[in-house]
């Protein structure tokens, strides 16, 4: 059994899940199979459902006023 290093957050997880999911639609997009089209739509799907979720995961709206905004933490840098 493999364990992610100890600085990688879940949401780093979920990240790396959905690259992995948009590689394989991409690779599937062009297919003349049309299961295999249909797998692309579902990696497609998975993909934006795994990086929504690995933006979900980084909101910290804690202490923050009503309104003030949210401070985002996504791979490669913090977003307002």
């Amino acid at each position: 059994m493999t364990t992610a290093p100890d600085d990688e957050t879940p949401a780093d997880n979920l990240y790396l899940a959905s690259q992995f999911h948009a590689r394989r639609a991409q690779e599937l997009l062009d297919s003349k199979d049309r299961f295999e089209r249909m797998d692309a739509a579902y990696h497609a799907g998975a993909a934006v459902e795994l990086m929504a979720k690995a933006l979900v995961s980084q909101f910290d709206h804690r202490g923050q006023a009503p309104g003030s905004g949210v401070v985002l933490r996504v791979p490669g840098g913090v977003r307002r």
